[in-house]
């Protein structure tokens, strides 16, 4: 994710949102939304939201981003998340700057 210099964020559309995760985290992953898609759907808005809610200013550096148009480290999220307390968790462990990254590519996998 970026910041432009009027604060709005934008990420990079990614072909494969699977890419910012190992494949023990998709697995992990798909089974927690067969269980509870809906509830992992709210998460997934609710971190988001709390991102918008936050002053991101402090990831520019002198009115330009130098991660403009940048994508993501494959592999972003890793391990496995077995309940939605453990989603919460990893994605809170997110670097901010690839926090937004992180929500959207799992927010297209369940799409």
């Amino acid at each position: 994710m970026w910041v432009d210099d009027r604060g709005v964020t934008h990420t990079v559309a990614l072909p494969s949102p699977a890419e910012l995760m190992s494949d023990e985290f998709r697995v992990s992953f798909d089974a927690l939304v067969g269980s509870s898609g809906s509830d992992v759907e709210v998460l997934l808005e609710s971190v988001q939201e709390g991102l918008f809610d936050r002053d991101l200013s402090g990831l520019v550096a002198e009115g330009v981003d130098e991660f403009e148009g940048t994508v993501p480290p494959q592999e972003l999220l890793c391990g496995t998340v077995a309940t939605l307390q453990e989603l919460g968790h990893r994605l809170e462990n997110v670097d901010l700057r690839w926090r937004l990254d992180a929500v959207l590519a799992l927010s297209d996998l369940i799409d």
